[in-house]
């Protein structure tokens, strides 16, 4: 390994280093929910996580990378010199092995996508904002409840969210067609939403940007009508398994 690699370890792990002790700080100060300085540290170390084809060259490094900053996580959660760091992520009321999916997710989208820029960031996206999106409407607007404590509105935020960002920049820079951009992008964004809605313990961090390079693998290349079958057909399934879902909520509120 070359001392550029390794500057450019210890600069990326500094990043998060002081990302946490900045979170940490307004901890203290000012007294934010648990959530909320959760998801900040969501999308600082997905932002971190973007930036990494435009820092590293090699997938060795980025594995190492990844290695350490889960080490790194671990240490936190079990040593009592780092609680005071692990309860900007760790005071949420629930089991969560969310954070230590982040380094796993960047590994392997670094690994799979072999230099495909699109392929790598696109599911990172997805996990960094829509996710992020998904819990914090799901915590404040939800009323109707789905698997794992989702909600319907933190779904719809995350299919939103990830629709928008998606549909820009396969428009902008993924080479597709304004009708094969917007159908790819509902695609995409239905089955990760679905994905974010079954998932349990955090594992979306892992499942939604994995997914989510399996999606742009096997649907990418699509035409439009390819894409239009696809889309309704999908969009049939979610349906059905949605309705089933919060039909007896429905008929708990409401008179049928």
């Amino acid at each position: 390994m070359t001392a550029h690699e390794c500057l450019t370890i210890a600069f990326i792990l500094s990043l998060v280093v002081t990302l946490f002790a900045s979170l940490r700080l307004l901890q203290k100060r000012s007294s934010p929910c648990p959530e909320c300085t959760r998801k900040l540290m969501h999308v600082g170390s997905g932002l971190i996580s973007l930036s990494l084809p435009w820092l590293v060259d090699r997938a060795e490094t980025v594995l190492l990378l990844s290695l350490l900053a889960f080490a790194g996580l671990i240490a936190m959660r079990y040593c009592s010199a780092l609680r005071g760091l692990h309860s900007v992520i760790g005071n949420v009321p629930r089991r969560s092995v969310g954070e230590l999916c982040i380094p796993v997710a960047a590994a392997f989208l670094f690994v799979a996508s072999d230099g495909d820029v699109f392929l790598y960031s696109m599911p990172l996206l997805a996990m960094t904002f829509a996710d992020s999106a998904a819990a914090l409407v799901g915590q404040r607007l939800g009323q109707i409840t789905l698997a794992n404590d989702k909600t319907v509105e933190g779904s719809f935020a995350f299919f939103a969210v990830c629709f928008l960002a998606t549909d820009v920049c396969l428009f902008s820079f993924g080479g597709c067609g304004g009708v094969e951009a917007m159908l790819l992008s509902m695609l995409f964004a239905a089955l990760l939403a679905a994905i974010e809605a079954a998932s349990a313990l955090g594992l979306d961090n892992l499942f939604v940007p994995v997914g989510g390079f399996v999606i742009l693998r096997l649907f990418g290349r699509m035409n439009a009508g390819q894409l239009a079958l696809a889309v309704a057909l999908i969009a049939a399934v979610l349906a059905l398994g949605f309705f089933s879902r919060i039909r007896p909520v429905l008929r708990g509120r409401f008179t049928i």
